[in-house]
């Protein structure tokens, strides 16, 4: 039982019921009910507001082998995951945006989430360990992505870099510029406006711009 129908939903009924399962998709808006009724003919999709319990009961979640919450609000999906986790369901799966609400997922239970966020991150860390072409020696990798149109780089982050220890929201970065992802002591970090890029970081950039050559510029002289 998937609970929302958005993009991800839809990816994951499609590929699950090419597998052979059983899916049922609920989803409360009704134009896009009927857009999922149409592209995944071997599920079927309840137009119904997952959030009321009821609605879940008549739809067999006591009998379900899995639970995913994929609605937009990171709240609800926490709380029907919960009710989800209370009918006895063997696997629940969340999706989660907001980083910060991972604890309150150890409290309540829940121990699989999904995170677009991270989902990204991890792809844009493939793309530059994809390929070692280091065109300077503050460039670790570099890979064009998207017909060659975004470049993905990963930059050491030295004494050299001014911005080193400001808070992220207070960089004045060049136009088209996303940190997508900071790697210390080798772990990935998905960084918020108030975090900062330590000495020995190793930052990951995604820019339409070209011939960035160290972490210095993508900041604004």
């Amino acid at each position: 039982m998937i609970v929302g129908g958005g993009k991800i939903a839809y990816h994951a009924a499609d590929k699950l019921s090419e597998m052979g399962m059983q899916v049922k998709v609920i989803e409360k808006n009704e134009e896009r009910a009927r857009l999922l009724n149409q592209l995944l003919p071997k599920c079927t999709v309840i137009y119904g507001d997952g959030a009321d319990q009821r609605l879940l009961q008549e739809e067999g979640i006591k009998d379900v082998d899995a639970f995913v919450s994929l609605t937009d609000l990171d709240e609800q999906n926490i709380m029907l995951s919960m009710y989800a986790n209370y009918q006895r369901v063997n696997k629940v799966i969340t999706k989660i945006n907001n980083t910060a609400l991972y604890k309150l997922m150890d409290i309540v239970g829940v121990d699989s989430i999904v995170s677009p966020k991270e989902i990204t991150a991890n792809i844009v860390i493939g793309y530059v360990r994809a390929i070692q072409n280091s065109v300077s020696s503050g460039v670790k990798t570099l890979y064009r992505i998207v017909n060659k149109k975004v470049e993905a780089i990963e930059f050491a982050a030295t004494a050299e870099f001014s911005g080193l220890n400001v808070k992220l929201k207070e960089l004045k970065l060049k136009d088209n510029i996303l940190i997508a992802a900071v790697i210390r002591n080798g772990k990935v970090l998905i960084p918020g406006g108030d975090d900062a890029i330590l000495d020995g970081d190793s930052v990951i950039i995604v820019t339409t711009n070209e011939f960035f050559t160290n972490l210095q510029d993508i900041v604004k002289e």
